[in-house]
């Protein structure tokens, strides 16, 4: 008797098994769909990074400028956002802000996660700028950036590749 249970055991599980063709498998199926979606997740996130124009700022959130004009002394990084000072000495920093009508920019040039100088930038009937500067010595090594204190889907950057509305830029003055 135990002999035949343990054969229709036997079969019962070969039946009900996954098929041997991992192609044929409604699981594999699923997965290939969920990898498929993740990817196109992925995607998208990077398009919405690429265009700050159009996407809001979170509180925190550092201001990457992808576009550089000039480099001397390869001090700022495209992919982080941030001046590493290539020398020491008395730098210039200047930040150029532009937001679209009835948006905000809560910003703040950040040396070493210390405020330097901040800015809130406002127009509720049309496109504007302001433009910030300020004066700080450093270290070779030390770092500065600019970053988001505010954010919201109200807090959006005016950014134009062709007219550089939105910048960031620095200059050793003295060493």
């Amino acid at each position: 008797m135990t002999g035949i249970f343990q054969l229709l055991l036997l079969v019962s599980v070969t039946v009900a098994s996954e098929p041997s063709c991992p192609a044929c498998s409604k699981y594999d199926y699923e997965e290939k769909v969920l990898e498929r979606m993740i990817r196109m997740e992925f995607a998208f996130e990077n398009v919405l990074k690429e265009n700050k124009a159009t996407s809001s700022l979170s509180t925190g959130e550092m201001i990457v400028y992808k576009t550089v004009e000039t480099n001397h002394g390869s001090g700022y990084s495209s992919t982080t956002g941030k001046f590493t000072s290539p020398a020491r000495g008395l730098y210039l920093f200047s930040m150029h802000t532009c937001t679209t009508a009835d948006k905000y920019a809560f910003l703040t040039l950040v040396k070493e996660g210390s405020v330097l100088i901040a800015s809130v930038h406002y127009d509720k009937d049309y496109n504007s700028c302001s433009s910030s500067q300020v004066f700080v010595q450093l270290d070779a090594g030390e770092t500065v950036w600019v970053q988001c204190s505010y954010g919201g889907s109200t807090m959006q950057l005016y950014d134009n590749q062709s007219y550089r509305w939105t910048s960031f830029g620095g200059a050793l003055i003295h060493n």
